[in-house]
């Protein structure tokens, strides 16, 4: 199996090939990976906190980088504070500062205070616990800390109350496999995007849940299809990737759905795996294809090749996530991983 690599776009010497009068540019790709203390390479979840620390969780393990070393933390039978499972899938920090870490086998919370984790078992209203593989983290403007987890549907922590609430999938019958992201509008409104179910909206936390429909014909436009990614933009607006429909743009004031990017400069289909807006202009765009930096203004799209003259385009982009660099809180650079 080929290595797996973390690059961070430093914007100085990579080769971008541009499409449609956007300027060509250069990036410098920086890797990291075993040989340079990451646990494993294969990194499914990323994450900035608020003390400036990277977060990497692999399949073996999980890592911080201070932009120098990285400290490792894995499960260690005669450590009780120690993470309980290495293969890390998703990553979350709370009001707090603590670090909600997904496995394959639940929940942990890491306390950085106490540099130690404690396995979340909490008992749900509704009789359930957190026992299966995390697909995504997030959270809301009330504080609530919001877990997808494989067959086991959502579930919404409040960390003031205590409760622990699971909305399963048997709530929703039209839902059948795995929420693969999820993201609350600038209205509260929670959108969820599954695989193989498309994309989904509800306006009530949960109490209803309704597919999303275009505007033109009122189809669900992602059924069947596999919603990779949703993430907030400016002007009320929502950025979709999926394996389908490549990258699209919701106007949530106009409620129009707009194609950014669904075939490439060979006619060759976008598979979007994860989205990036790196500034009101910019979106990045992760596929199976390689990386596309699209501009929102112009309408236009350059994609990252190894050179001019090569035409292979960057492996497969896994996750992105935006980064502070230095002590400042402004500037910063993408993180990717492939």
């Amino acid at each position: 199996m080929r290595n797996i690599f973390i690059l961070l776009i430093c914007f100085i010497c990579y080769q971008a090939v541009s499409y449609g009068q956007m300027a060509d540019e250069h990036y410098y790709f920086k890797n990291l990976s075993v040989k340079n203390g990451l646990s494993q390479n294969t990194v499914h979840a990323i994450l900035q906190d608020k003390q400036g620390f990277l977060w990497f969780g692999t399949k073996d393990g999980l890592n911080r980088y201070d932009g120098l070393s990285f400290r490792k933390f894995k499960h260690d039978d005669r450590a009780r504070q120690s993470i309980g499972n290495n293969f890390i899938t998703a990553l979350y920090e709370d009001a707090k500062g603590n670090i909600w870490v997904g496995t394959d086998v639940g929940l942990y919370i890491y306390d950085p205070q106490k540099d130690s984790f404690r396995h979340f078992a909490e008992l749900s209203v509704e009789k359930t616990k957190i026992e299966h593989t995390i697909t995504v983290i997030s959270g809301d403007s009330q504080g609530c800390v919001w877990i997808a987890a494989d067959s086991q549907g959502l579930f919404c922590y409040n960390p003031e109350s205590g409760k622990l609430h699971n909305y399963t999938l048997k709530n929703f019958p039209f839902i059948s496999t795995n929420v693969q992201t999820l993201v609350f509008d600038n209205s509260g409104t929670l959108w969820i995007g599954c695989y193989g179910d498309g994309l989904f909206y509800s306006k009530d936390r949960l109490q209803t849940l309704h597919p999303y429909l275009s505007p033109v014909d009122r189809q669900a436009t992602y059924a069947n299809d596999v919603v990779m990614r949703i993430v907030k933009g400016a002007y009320n607006c929502l950025y979709i990737g999926s394996l389908r429909g490549g990258a699209k743009e919701l106007n949530l004031t106009s409620n129009k759905l707009h194609d950014l990017l669904s075939v490439d400069e060979r006619g060759e289909s976008v598979y979007c795996r994860e989205l990036l807006v790196a500034s009101d202009n910019e979106l990045w765009i992760g596929a199976e294809s390689g990386l596309y930096i699209y501009s929102l203004r112009m309408g236009k799209y350059v994609h990252l090749r190894s050179s001019i003259t090569d035409p292979t385009p960057c492996p497969i982009m896994r996750s992105i996530r935006c980064v502070r660099i230095g002590k400042e809180a402004f500037g910063s650079a993408p993180i990717l991983v492939v």
